[in-house]
């Protein structure tokens, strides 16, 4: 960028984890070594106020020395997907103090105001770059950065070891993907769910990682399909991305987010099948329920022992049978992370995020890679029969709610929730007030049978403990079934009264 910056500015970056054995193999792969690098020392210092008030709202202001020069950043809040879609203005200054006059030239011009005489360093990374320029899909002009280096906050450090891919000249994000799978196909990667900044303030803090929920999405009410799949798709992906690394460490809430990730992303493709590629969508599809397997064991085997052994324990204080299950669940749970873990390290969650991705980015730019013509129409010209399909269903399955078997419930619980996903999704096309009531009778059906559900896990898990363990624990998974039966049966008792508030909520897309 050149030193006067104008609005508009936006940084388009896809950063992907390296280890660090395989930068020189990156390196060697011919699109790195027929061009030429350029090496460079970087090291960068952010700043904030004392209460971080640019933390607070997903703000960075930093300071970069690379040789002589002196490199002023300022970086706004962007969307919600897999390749960071940011402002960006940067400027040439003359001291390692931020000239503050400078942010008047940038829609953040008040911010000049509030952080006068507020500002401090807080944390700093120390890097050494390499750097390529390399020729992507469509005409893009991308830039590979190569890092290794550290994050220093006070006391603190994390190593840092990526690939930056940059989007310099040209538009579609595509380009970052495609470029990104070819290199993932010859050295396998994996995408980086932390910026460098959000590393910082974290080690400034003194905290571990932590699982982050799915982001909110605000639908403008002149979308098109086709960008209302992009926006949707993509704040799923980083939803998993965010959770990835987390989760295959074995983190029991960094699991759960993979696996609502999973599950936002299968009702996406759901929603929108009828107006996509039948091939894409089932190769995805597939892909994601495979995974979202693997991770439902994991997570059953977390809610048997954190949660419904603990609440065991807590009303059967003078019984042995929840400590005995919850001790002889632990190699089944450790097994089921493993599992989990191979998933996730594997080349294959980085191809499908970055595939799926893709695919959709293509799409955006020509329509008719993502699938039907309809796409290309104003969103809200369709989502109201989108949202009537689900609905209905849901309706359908509920029927004659208080004589359904137990496969019947589970059935409609899993429509609820994908129903809750859809309106989550398509609920900022519509008025706040009449999302929030329908909302929230279809969130408390849904919730009864969730419990509902446990209560079924609960004694389908303690009956392959009984198997696993034969007779001696016998009267430990007799107890949990007639325990978790009586919250079962508590539970169907609130059933009819949820579903009749559900059927008389109006629908806010009518």
């Amino acid at each position: 960028m050149t030193e006067s910056a104008e609005a508009g500015n936006v940084e388009l970056e896809l950063k992907l984890a390296l280890p660090r054995d395989r930068h020189g193999a990156v390196g060697e792969l011919p699109m790195f070594r027929d061009t030429p690098s350029q090496q460079l020392h970087e090291v960068t210092t952010y700043y904030d106020t004392p209460d971080f008030d640019l933390r607070r709202e997903g703000t960075a202001l930093r300071i970069r020395k690379r040789g002589d020069r002196l490199i002023q950043t300022l970086k706004t809040r962007g969307g919600d997907e897999v390749a960071s879609n940011r402002g960006e203005w940067e400027w040439d200054v003359g001291s390692d103090v931020p000239d503050l006059g400078r942010l008047g030239e940038t829609p953040r011009a008040e911010l000049a105001q509030q952080l006068d005489g507020r500002l401090r360093p807080v944390f700093r990374t120390d890097i050494a770059r390499t750097v390529h320029m390399l020729d992507g899909a469509g005409g893009a002009r991308i830039e590979a950065a190569l890092d290794r280096g550290q994050i220093i906050a006070g006391d603190a450090s994390e190593p840092v070891s990526e690939l930056e891919l940059e989007l310099k000249s040209g538009s579609d994000p595509a380009a970052l993907y495609h470029m990104a799978l070819d290199i993932h196909a010859r050295v396998p990667l994996a995408l980086a769910g932390e910026s460098k900044a959000a590393r910082g303030y974290r080690l400034l803090d003194g905290r571990e990682p932590t699982a982050r929920k799915a982001p909110k999405i605000r639908l403008a009410p002149d979308i098109t399909v086709a960008d209302g799949f992009r926006r949707i798709t993509g704040s799923a992906l980083s939803h998993l991305v965010a959770n990835a690394r987390l989760a295959e460490r074995g983190d029991p809430e960094g699991i759960h987010q993979v696996r609502v990730a999973l599950r936002r992303l299968r009702a996406a493709l759901l929603l929108f099948k009828r107006h996509l590629d039948r091939a894409e969508c089932k190769y995805f599809g597939d892909a994601l329920r495979k995974l979202g397997r693997v991770l439902g064991a994991a997570r059953d085997w977390d809610v048997f022992v954190l949660e419904t052994m603990a609440d065991a324990r807590g009303e059967h204080r003078d019984e042995s049978w929840p400590g005995e299950l919850d001790a002889a669940a632990s190699a089944l749970r450790l097994q089921a992370h493993r599992d989990a873990a191979v998933a996730l390290e594997g080349p294959g969650l980085t191809n499908m995020v970055l595939s799926l991705a893709a695919w959709v980015e293509d799409g955006v730019r020509d329509p008719s890679l993502l699938g039907s013509k309809t796409v290309r129409k104003d969103l809200c010209q369709i989502a109201p029969k989108m949202l009537d399909r689900v609905d209905k269903k849901a309706r359908q399955l509920g029927a004659n709610i208080e004589a359904l078997e137990e496969e019947e419930l589970h059935a409609l619980r899993k429509a609820l929730k994908k129903l809750r996903y859809d309106a989550e999704f398509l609920e900022g096309l519509y008025p706040h007030d009449a999302v929030k009531e329908y909302r929230k009778h279809c969130e408390y059906l849904q919730e009864i049978l969730g419990r509902f559900n446990d209560a079924r896990v609960t004694i389908d898990l303690a009956g392959k403990l009984g198997k696993r363990h034969g007779d001696g624990l016998t009267g430990a998974v007799d107890a949990a079934r007639a325990w978790s039966e009586a919250r079962r049966d508590s539970v169907l008792g609130q059933l009819g009264p949820a579903w009749q508030d559900f059927q008389a909520a109006s629908p806010f897309w009518a």
